[in-house]
């Protein structure tokens, strides 16, 4: 039995950076892409995911407010936050950390693999 396509929740409020991210994705799981926290939450709660990629600067808050209840989960799942705002030093949760318009795409490429082939190695 083939093993199921992972699951990456995007959430991302930029919708041409979201597409952009969609290519570089294109082909290492099934993307689900929401705007705003309220709608993560609402996923978040009803299914599982195998990633969260995840903007800190959304309309109705910051991503930050996602990062606890994600870890509370009996599975977390790993977390690449990708922000426009440097937060090297002061995130704590997160398994890789890109500031948009200074990353690589094979460096965000390589961070989704090696999250999605050892999940238990993530954090």
């Amino acid at each position: 039995m083939a093993k199921a396509s992972p699951q990456i929740l995007h959430v991302e409020d930029d919708l041409d950076l979201g597409k952009y991210i969609q290519l570089i994705l294109t082909g290492k799981g099934e993307v689900t892409r929401v705007t705003t926290i309220e709608d993560a939450r609402q996923l978040i709660e009803q299914q599982d995911f195998d990633l969260i990629l995840l903007d800190l600067t959304l309309p109705d808050g910051s991503g930050m407010e996602l990062i606890d209840p994600l870890r509370a989960k009996a599975v977390a799942p790993p977390i690449i936050i990708f922000s426009a705002h440097d937060v090297t030093d002061t995130l704590i949760g997160a398994d890789y950390i890109f500031v948009k318009g200074h990353f690589l795409e094979s460096d965000l490429s390589d961070a989704v693999d090696s999250l999605l082939s050892h999940p238990e190695t993530a954090s």
